[in-house]
C-alpha cells in the first residue's frame, strides 16, 4: 500500500522562518543550552506553591521564572495596569498606569539604568498559563532586545520573542496560552468569542516545538502531553514530518 509522506504543519514561508530562526537563536545562545534546558510543565516539579492574584504573588512568580530563563531577577521590575477586559480586573493589584490597548504586557528597559520594567494586565493575572506565559514572553524580551540582540524596529522580533520562549523551555506556557475560545453570557443571550494573544499561531508553534524537540534528539518527549490540543496535533504531525526526513534544513545536536 501506498503510503504518503508526512507533511509540515504550517506553509514554506512559516517552517523556513522558524527553522531560520532557531538556528540563529542556537548561535546566539548556543548549543549546550539547547541541549540542556529544561522544559517546563504546568507540574509540582516546577510550580511548587500556588501563587496568590496578589502583587507579591505575580511578583514572586516572576523571580520564579527568572531562574528558569537565566535572567537576574535584580533587574526586573513588575507593574500592572487595568486592562479594562472586566468591571473587577485587577481590584487585588496595585494599578500603576492606565492602557486601553488589550496588550496582555508590555516591556521597557530603561535608558539610564539596566532596569527592565514588565506590565502586566492585571485582569489576565487570573488564569495561571496566560500569566505564566506572558511574563515569559517579557522576559524573553530582555535576552532580545535588552541585551541588543534585537531592535524594537524588526517587523518579527515580538516573533522572535515568543520563539525564543520554546527555545528556553517555557514554550508549552506560551503556546497553550496564543488563542482562546471563551464562553460568554449576557442576561438571556450567550456566545462565544475568541482572542489571539501570541505573535506565533498555534500551528507556528506546534512546528516550533516539534523542530526544538528533533535538533534535541527528543523523539517521543513526554512533556508533549501538556499541550492544547490545538498545539499538540501541529506538534505530531511536525516530528513525524521531520523524523521520516522532510525537507528541512535544521540539524540535530546531541551530546
Amino acid at each position: 500500500m501506498f503510503w504518503k509522506r508526512p507533511s509540515c504543519p504550517v506553509d514554506e514561508e512559516e517552517q523556513f522562518w522558524i527553522e531560520d530562526s532557531l538556528l540563529w537563536l542556537l548561535s546566539e545562545f548556543g548549543e549546550p543550552t539547547l541541549r540542556s534546558v529544561r522544559v517546563v510543565t504546568p507540574t509540582r516539579e516546577f510550580f511548587r506553591t500556588s501563587f496568590p492574584q496578589t502583587s507579591e504573588g505575580v511578583r514572586e512568580l516572576t523571580a520564579l521564572l527568572c531562574t528558569y530563563l537565566k535572567v537576574d531577577p535584580d533587574r526586573i521590575r513588575v507593574e500592572f495596569f487595568d486592562g479594562g477586559d472586566s468591571e473587577d480586573s485587577g481590584r487585588s493589584l496595585p494599578v500603576l498606569r492606565q492602557k486601553t490597548s488589550g496588550a496582555a504586557g508590555t516591556y521597557q528597559k530603561a535608558a539610564w539604568s539596566d532596569l527592565h520594567t514588565i506590565s502586566l494586565n492585571a485582569s489576565n493575572v487570573q488564569n495561571f498559563e496566560d500569566i505564566v506565559g506572558t511574563i515569559a514572553h517579557e522576559l524573553c524580551h530582555v535576552h532580545l532586545l535588552g541585551d541588543r540582540r534585537l531592535t524594537a524596529q524588526e517587523d518579527d522580533h515580538e516573533h522572535m520573542t515568543d520563539l525564543l520562549t520554546v527555545f528556553l523551555g517555557l514554550g508549552i506556557f506560551t503556546a497553550n496560552s496564543a488563542f482562546h475560545f471563551i464562553q460568554w453570557r449576557e442576561d438571556d443571550r450567550s456566545g462565544w468569542s475568541s482572542s489571539q494573544k501570541g505573535y506565533l499561531s498555534e500551528p507556528m508553534f506546534g512546528y516550533a516545538l516539534a523542530a526544538f524537540a528533533w535538533m534535541r534528539g527528543e523523539l517521543r518527549p513526554r512533556w508533549a502531553r501538556y499541550l492544547d490540543s490545538n498545539v499538540r496535533a501541529p506538534f505530531k504531525q511536525g516530528l513525524r514530518f521531520l523524523k521520516k526526513g522532510g525537507k528541512s534544513h535544521l540539524k540535530q545536536i546531541t551530546a
